[in-house]
């Protein structure tokens, strides 16, 4: 097959005639009239001379004038919307052959691993019926709840300090003011504790919303 050279770069000319030579009897031309008359291209058809450069940038901008603009990407696909449900629960596969853990809440996504019959896991959030187990999905029909898991009660408990001078603040941490200072060796209440900032110990909070005090001077009393 005889290619121009033509066609083959826009510099060598209009993009006007291909010619296919060697179909069985002989030579076969496929005219692209269609192609001359709306690309650029020299102003005797046949000529060797390449089209302007003004001439392409008349063309683009024409064909960008029909298309609304330059091209843009695709908008890529909205992930699908999490409609779980905040749960915290321990449960237990009840399933002889085992229970396959999904990549998403249905068996429409791939399986991950599959647990033994008789595997406790802690649920963690729940969808149409699957539970979420921290790496993946489970059918919560083939399980068993056992048990709610929930934070320790707190239990208040008397503290003395262990300085001379302890600083009460409105909020669990340094960056709260002061409101308040304890001076004696009384025994004091706390009744909620919180991590926050100047206390490697934590902050308690008094008894009846008095304020906080840093853990680190106190004792149990």
């Amino acid at each position: 097959i005889a290619v121009p050279q033509e066609a083959t770069s826009l510099d060598g000319g209009f993009l006007g005639r291909i010619v296919f030579a060697g179909v069985k009897n002989g030579m076969q031309r496929i005219s692209t009239d269609l192609m001359y008359r709306i690309t650029p291209h020299a102003s005797a058809e046949g000529s060797e001379s390449a089209p302007t450069p003004a001439a392409w940038e008349q063309f683009i901008a024409a064909v960008k004038a029909k298309m609304g603009g330059t091209a843009t990407e695709p908008d890529k696909p909205a992930a699908p919307a999490d409609t779980s449900t905040a749960v915290q629960y321990t449960a237990q596969v009840n399933a002889p052959s085992g229970l396959n853990v999904r990549k998403g809440p249905g068996t429409s996504y791939s399986v991950l691993r599959a647990l033994p019959n008789g595997t406790k896991v802690t649920v963690t959030k729940e969808q149409n019926g699957w539970g979420y187990i921290g790496d993946g999905w489970i059918s919560l029909e083939w399980v068993k709840k056992i048990a709610d898991v929930s934070a320790p009660t707190f239990e208040p408990y008397l503290f003395r300090t262990t300085c001379d001078v302890l600083n009460i603040r409105s909020g669990p941490g340094t960056n709260y003011p002061v409101i308040g200072q304890i001076k004696d060796k009384k025994r004091y209440t706390i009744v909620e504790e919180k991590t926050g900032p100047g206390s490697a110990k934590g902050w308690g909070r008094l008894k009846a919303g008095v304020g906080w005090i840093a853990k680190d001077w106190v004792e149990k009393a």
